[in-house]
């Protein structure tokens, strides 16, 4: 791993949150904290903004999909986890290890660990591809991509709008 400083140059955009994001060029990375490793968080996608003829999306800020996600660490990569609840047994029934058994969480995303953060309380990564790239659990529900005809993810309509988002500025 290198040094946070050869990762993310001084001219990088940093929003502090729950997970901080640092914006360089055309690359976002993510400053995941180990208090957030193992940690349910819930994820909401949501529509930014639809065509004017497309009244059965809702328009903007209509919520289209949601999933409890995981961090996991795994040597010198993280793993983005899709949490499951739809089976599940008390750890003092018979059965449980069953359950346990056959509810893997799939591994939506792995990311290289490229440093340390800043402060050290956890890793960052370049997750510039997560949010440029066609991550079929994390957009649109399979039901509203065969009801409008979406078969993927634009990637360089997509890179275009991240670089935009990325490159904004607080009003």
């Amino acid at each position: 791993m290198k040094p946070f400083s050869d990762v993310v140059p001084d001219t990088a955009r940093t929003d502090e949150g729950l997970i901080t994001t640092h914006r360089a060029g055309d690359d976002l990375y993510l400053g995941i904290p180990d208090s957030l490793t193992g940690r349910e968080i819930l994820m909401v996608s949501r529509v930014s903004k639809t065509q004017a003829d497309l009244f059965r999306v809702g328009g903007g800020g209509k919520k289209v999909n949601s999933q409890v996600l995981r961090w996991q660490r795994r040597g010198d990569e993280l793993l983005l986890r899709v949490a499951s609840y739809e089976k599940t047994a008390d750890s003092d029934d018979p059965v449980y290890q069953s359950v346990q058994n056959s509810s893997f969480e799939p591994i939506l995303k792995a990311f290289e660990i490229k440093s340390p953060n800043k402060d050290s309380t956890g890793v960052l990564i370049n997750a510039t591809e997560l949010f440029t790239s066609d991550v079929k659990a994390l957009g649109l529900p399979k039901d509203m991509r065969q009801r409008y005809g979406a078969r993927r993810l634009d990637g360089g309509a997509a890179t275009s709008a991240a670089r935009r988002a990325f490159r904004r500025t607080p009003t």
